[in-house]
């Protein structure tokens, strides 16, 4: 049964977020990127509502969405009902992919795109990610460096991840996302200085537009004290 994004998204995935803001923060993610005919990875797809916006929202060519379903940050359950909704709706350029980025089942094709929102700090596994810490920054380059080695030519890494500098981390306990361990967070800095290391080119960022805040004017909310203070979520982007 063939249905469209916005439909899926109401059926299956309004009780995470609302319609409306999961688009309006998707399509900040992606604005200036066309998956048309594109082949895309998504790491951490989670529950995988990210993953059908691209193939039927952003009209990518296939999307393989990748999730280790247990473990670091992953419910077992997410992948089998992405399974069952791509099997339900005849969504024929999603592929699934049950695996961890640390394994040898990890894909060994190349793609345009690789996408990974609030998904890599989960392969440190270091417990926290001070600048001191060299076990972490090692892998963390290890990591970017084999993403780097998935892209083809050109393609390009778009990554949606929380620093773990924010007002949050610091108010009392009763206040903060208690969910959240904000120590193996790397902060932006430390994220672009291992993109830089891992080779990637025109290495960038743009911080989060709160939903609620969307109709304010950019240049008050995309900005590092605004960040600091809303929601230290920030996007990363390189290219091959």
């Amino acid at each position: 049964m063939e249905a469209t994004f916005q439909e899926i998204y109401h059926r299956y995935y309004s009780d995470h977020e609302p319609y409306d803001a999961f688009l309006f923060h998707a399509q900040e993610e992606l604005k200036d990127l066309s998956l048309e005919g594109k082949e895309v990875l998504e790491i951490g797809c989670g529950r995988g509502s990210f993953s059908l916006y691209m193939a039927l929202w952003g009209n990518a060519k296939k999307v393989l969405a990748l999730d280790e379903s247990a473990g670091f940050g992953a419910d077992e359950t997410h992948l089998r009902r992405l399974e069952e909704t791509v099997r339900n709706h005849s969504i024929l350029n999603v592929e699934t992919m049950k695996a961890s980025i640390n394994t040898t089942a990890f894909p060994k094709e190349r793609f345009d795109v690789i996408v990974a929102n609030f998904s890599l700090h989960h392969v440190i596994r270091s417990s926290w990610f001070p600048p001191e810490n060299e076990k972490a920054q090692k892998e963390l380059l290890e990591l970017c460096t084999a993403l780097k080695a998935c892209l083809r030519k050109n393609g390009t890494l778009v990554l949606r991840e929380m620093s773990r500098m924010n007002f949050w981390r610091f108010m009392p306990y009763r206040w903060k996302m208690s969910h959240i361990d904000w120590e193996i967070h790397p902060t932006l800095k430390e994220w672009l200085l291992v993109l830089n290391q891992a080779g990637f080119k025109d290495v960038s960022y743009e911080f989060l537009t709160p939903y609620f805040l969307s109709t304010w004017p950019s240049f008050v909310v995309r900005n590092r004290l605004a960040n600091f203070f809303f929601s230290s979520t920030f996007y990363l982007y390189g290219t091959k």
